[in-house]
């Protein structure tokens, strides 16, 4: 009966795990949003150095997730 309790409570307590994980950790990385309300978002989460990085032609910013431009399959 305690193996079945625990297993039922282990079962309850990791059932949120796939949705917290599909939530969307950064505003600018919601589809739904403006994009002028995404750029805001992603702008004020960057740091000075991620900027000015960003003006060169390696467009990544790692510790945000973003992924460079010239990576993307359809870029030119």
């Amino acid at each position: 009966m305690k193996k079945l309790q625990a297993t039922l409570v282990c079962l309850v307590a990791f059932s949120g795990i796939p949705l917290s994980a599909q939530s969307v950790p950064y505003p600018f990385n919601d589809p739904d949003l403006p994009v002028e309300k995404r750029i805001d978002n992603l702008l004020s989460l960057m740091t000075i150095d991620e900027k000015v990085a960003c003006l060169g032609t390696n467009t990544r910013v790692q510790r945000l997730g973003v992924p460079n431009t010239g990576d993307w399959p359809f870029a030119p």
